[in-house]
């Protein structure tokens, strides 16, 4: 094991999508610990993303992609960085991987590469099952990519199957002084759908404490945002 590398991807616990692609000499345990405590220390855009998880008591889910020699991984690290991307995927990777020795873009290394390809049935192997698990993924709809081919009512139930797992963003509680009348509601979308008003007048009364005509009769006893600190 000490000549192999494994490839791996971290994916959004809620919609599944990879969002970044690294490569790692140690246990996938260990390497998402370390990605879990760099956030205390590192401000760059996977830890960000790894950060904004934490907020919301998730973390990322790390798989396995590949496992390579060694002399290999620079390779097929740049690769499924590229294979993601071309999927529209929104990678965290700044870079297009692979940060390497010079010699690894010589002509006689991607030769070699090559050749080593050719005769690869392991590569063969990895490529199917990678194929597969991406069939799936877009079968479920759990992945951005390749909707463009489906039919409308297709791409509106893949879409209405990924708003029904996220969780609620906002919990809204009104009550009206008068009745005595408790109102909630899970956005400020369903608010003015329900008063028939707009947007701006729904913000006005639950951050400026201005009352419209709409809610001259009603007090806001709570207004919680998924995103807020705790």
């Amino acid at each position: 094991m000490t000549n192999k590398i494994i490839i791996y991807d971290l994916s959004c616990p809620i919609t599944g999508n990879v969002r970044y692609v690294g490569k790692t000499s140690r246990t996938l345990n260990e390497r998402l610990a370390q990605h879990i405590s760099d956030t205390s220390r590192k401000n760059n855009h996977v830890q960000c993303w790894i950060k904004s998880l934490l907020n919301n008591n998730l973390k990322p889910v790390i798989s396995i992609l590949d496992e390579v020699d060694n002399s290999e991984w620079v390779f097929w690290e740049k690769h499924y960085i590229s294979l993601f991307k071309s999927f529209n995927f929104k990678l965290c990777n700044h870079t297009e991987g692979g940060e390497q020795p010079s010699n690894m873009n010589s002509e006689s290394a991607k030769l070699k590469r090559l050749e080593t390809l050719k005769t690869s049935e392991s590569w063969k192997e990895g490529r199917l099952k990678q194929s597969e698990k991406l069939k799936s993924l877009h079968k479920q709809g759990n992945i951005n990519f390749g909707f463009s081919h489906l039919s409308v009512d297709e791409r509106k139930a893949i879409g209405k199957k990924i708003s029904e797992n996220l969780p609620t963003k906002r919990f809204i509680k009104i009550e009206n002084v008068n009745s005595k009348n408790i109102l909630t509601f899970n956005s400020i979308k369903e608010m003015c759908k329900y008063f028939k008003c707009n947007n701006g007048t729904v913000r006005d009364f639950i951050y400026n404490k201005r009352k419209s005509k709409t809610f001259k009769e009603y007090i806001l006893l709570e207004n919680k945002n998924k995103y807020d600190k705790k």
